[in-house]
């Protein structure tokens, strides 16, 4: 009798789905799946969410990929979603990665809400890039 009420298998996967291989590709570092995965979600006719692009964006934080990550904010912009504070602190993160001092700064600064880790982050960028003027810079 239960087994007549659990629905069959589904054979194309759900934005959970995507989600789950997503940050699987976040915590392995493959960004280049990571965004496979994404575009593959989009032509599948499944609305990334902002769970998807911060998993993506974490992905890309690398030298090679920062700034696709950083470039994600307009690319959720663009589909109707409001990054947030979690969202800058991702492209943040990307920015660090990459030594992206200018790019760090100019996201702190047209941040909604930035908290405390986007300081810190942009300041890492600074120091990682440019030293003690960058991150001074990034206090002004």
């Amino acid at each position: 009798e239960m087994a007549e009420r659990v629905p069959p298998p589904r054979n194309t996967p759900d934005a959970h789905s995507y989600g789950a291989a997503l940050s699987a590709c976040e915590r392995g570092g493959q960004p280049d799946e990571a965004l496979r995965l994404l575009e593959r979600m989009r032509s599948e006719g499944l609305r990334p969410g902002l769970v998807h692009y911060h998993a993506v964006m974490r992905a890309c934080a690398t030298p090679a990929h920062w700034p696709i990550a950083a470039s994600m904010l307009q690319d959720a912009r663009d589909e109707g979603l409001s990054p947030n504070t979690v969202s800058t602190n991702c492209a943040l993160a990307a920015c660090e990665a990459g030594g992206a001092w200018r790019d760090a700064l100019a996201l702190l600064d047209e941040a909604a809400a930035p908290d405390a880790i986007s300081f810190h982050t942009a300041i890492a960028a600074c120091r990682r890039a440019g030293g003690r003027p960058a991150a001074r810079a990034a206090l002004r």
